[in-house]
């Protein structure tokens, strides 16, 4: 009698879907989906320096687009109308001024012409389609959007997912929407690697770095001595409460 030999084949990777969208508890979302943020950062840490280059220039655009769409909104929020508005001057003394418009509508038109640019760049690079997934090991479904990606560049794996510079093109687009784009940095000390700051003290992408950063700080020994002084100061007045200070 002739008998098969059980192989055991290993999962396919699938294709990242964005946003992933139907996790079985919040625990197993945690650890499963990853924000925007953690997925170009970790893209750009992985990827090597040429692959990087039109998502760095993405980067760059879009915070050049959100700076100027903030200076239009602050010249908006100032002008002579909203002032009316708000009743910082009577609506009697509302006047054209001609400077002021020019202003903005060379601002507007400026903004307008660098989004229909970033626009016509993303359309010639990038493409998706929508796509449906499903993972056997973690039972996890999901649905979004799925990118045509050239097969030869640079795809980086990330447990049972996969993403291409279409995903973190993707990425750093609803980064922009959301007002965002700040948390992909570079780490401060070693200006190579880069960091989700999450949280306003998410500056290095290493204990090296963020303990090398401030031992080479010109008042590092002060505020060290700062410290030693706090603790010393605390610990006798816990002591004299009868309190352990740890």
């Amino acid at each position: 009698m002739n008998t098969r030999t059980a192989v055991t084949r290993k999962p396919r990777k699938q294709k990242w879907l964005q946003p992933l969208i139907q996790p079985r508890t919040a625990v197993e979302s945690r650890r499963t989906a990853m924000s925007d943020a953690q997925i170009v950062v970790r893209w750009l840490n992985e990827a090597q320096r040429a692959e990087r280059a039109h998502v760095l220039s993405l980067h760059n655009e879009l915070e050049s687009l959100a700076s100027g769409l903030s200076a239009l909104q602050k010249m908006e929020a100032t002008g002579p109308v909203m002032r009316a508005l708000k009743g910082e001057i009577a609506r009697s003394e509302l006047k054209p001024d001609a400077a002021y418009t020019a202003k903005y509508r060379r601002a507007f038109r400026k903004l307008k012409k660098q989004m229909k640019t970033l626009n016509e760049t993303l359309r010639r690079r990038y493409a998706f389609h929508p796509g449906i997934g499903y993972t056997i090991i973690t039972d996890m479904r999901g649905a979004g959007l799925v990118s045509d990606a050239d097969k030869r560049a640079f795809r980086l794996i990330v447990g049972e997912w996969e993403l291409v510079e279409a995903d973190v093109a993707l990425s750093l687009v609803r980064l922009y929407l959301r007002g965002e784009l700040e948390r992909v940095r570079l780490c401060e000390r070693c200006k190579r690697r880069w960091v989700d700051r999450a949280k306003s003290h998410y500056r290095f992408c290493s204990d090296e770095c963020r303990e090398s950063y401030y031992t080479e700080s010109d008042d590092y020994y002060d505020r060290k001595a700062d410290n030693q002084r706090n603790y010393r100061e605390r610990k006798k007045l816990a002591e004299a409460r009868g309190v352990s200070l740890k």
